[in-house]
């Protein structure tokens, strides 16, 4: 997807107070991880010292990879049925080096990627890490869609 995919959930932590970023990563497959540190680093940049990044499909994949890349992780990571590898993409090493609080979802009935948030969930080398497989085929921002889910993904987002 892109950020208009994003806005009506920006909007409403927005609306909760919490500052907002969404963007446009570059084309699929091409090192979107490095769109995540460069994101995350503009937010600091703007005086923000708690940053959450979230992704959903493959902008999962970026911000598992892209979080565990930077020397200050995010304050937390939300990964929404992220590959555990596309391209040249390899989250799976990366979520071994992640540090930050992180939640893996995906729903049960959307393979690969209900497996690729155990694998990763289990790679997390996070002390803090959570795993919600939802019943059904939502896939990415999908999953949002549903209010009890979309509500305890803000408390986590609140809670960091």
């Amino acid at each position: 997807g892109n950020l208009c995919d994003w806005v009506p959930y920006a909007r409403r932590l927005a609306a909760s107070g919490l500052r907002v970023l969404a963007y446009n990563s570059r084309r699929p497959g091409v090192r979107v991880d490095l769109d995540v540190a460069a994101a995350v680093e503009a937010v600091r940049r703007t005086g923000s010292r708690h940053v959450v990044v979230a992704g959903a499909s493959l902008g999962a994949t970026g911000v598992v990879i892209g979080s565990a890349s930077l020397a200050e992780q995010p304050a937390a990571v939300v990964s929404l049925s992220a590959p555990a590898s596309f391209g040249p993409l390899r989250a799976l090493p990366a979520a071994a080096r992640l540090h930050a609080p992180v939640l893996f979802a995906a729903s049960t009935d959307d393979q690969p990627f209900a497996d690729d948030a155990r694998a990763l969930y289990a790679a997390s080398g996070s002390a803090e890490r959570q795993l919600e497989v939802m019943p059904g085929v939502r896939h990415g921002l999908q999953l949002l869609e549903d209010p009890g889910f979309r509500a305890r993904v803000t408390a986590f987002i609140a809670a960091h």
